[in-house]
């Protein structure tokens, strides 16, 4: 079996690398759990293992809720993240895959708005909502959100962590009960019900647009 040096991941696959992240595929532990680990490609970037603080941190909060994957292993000192690999395939690849079932969508559409609204409600922007980062699995209909790598903390940003799209626009909007004379604005249910219903139908319909769906928890709105 093909494994990470210093890590429980087997049967590893590296997905992709960038400057500052490399994410891999594979079996996690003794469970050989299906999961994503993320780590930073040099020991001393800094910059990358803020990031990876702050997923780590995020999905932590987020544990309680359906839709969003299980954090299964962070280190901060290594700069590592796993966390569980969500079944079935991105939802850019399903509207193109699978028939036009308006029902189905719709009901996409629905658990995708109940994801967002406990994300918001727990405080937490995920920052990169778009058809690539939704999960959905054709056999059992299961809906989960991944990559928050963007995502941001109402009230809470790693003094390590420098984001452009975080600190142009995250900022302003705020999450669903978040502190009071924050200068947040908030976001009801019914809003991120009605975002999510957008997104879904127009990935449904198999456009493609160069263009970023624009959603207020996407923060480049």
């Amino acid at each position: 079996m093909d494994a990470v040096a210093g890590t429980q991941l087997l049967e590893a696959r590296l997905l992709r690398c960038s400057e500052h992240l490399l994410v891999w595929v594979g079996l996690w532990g003794d469970e050989a759990a299906p999961c994503v680990m993320k780590m930073s490609s040099a020991e001393e970037d800094a910059t990358a293992k803020a990031q990876l603080r702050t997923e780590a941190h995020v999905l932590s909060l987020l544990q309680h809720l359906p839709g969003v994957p299980r954090l299964l292993h962070a280190d901060a000192a290594t700069g590592t993240l796993v966390q569980e690999r969500a079944p079935g395939i991105a939802l850019q690849e399903a509207s193109v895959g699978l028939p036009r079932d308006v029902a189905r969508w719709a009901r996409v559409a629905v658990l995708l708005g109940d994801i967002l609204d406990g994300i918001h409600r727990t405080g937490v922007l995920h920052g990169d909502v778009h058809p690539d980062n939704i999960m959905f699995d054709p056999a059992t209909g299961q809906v989960t959100l991944i990559d928050f790598g963007a995502a941001v903390l109402q009230g809470r940003l790693d003094v390590g962590y420098r984001h452009p799209a975080q600190l142009g626009h995250a900022l302003p909007y705020g999450a669903r009960n978040s502190p009071a004379g924050s200068g947040a604005r908030r976001t009801s249910a019914p809003i991120t019900t009605r975002w999510a219903r957008c997104c879904t139908t127009s990935s449904a319909g198999g456009r493609r647009s160069s263009k970023p769906i624009h959603w207020p928890c996407c923060m480049r709105c």
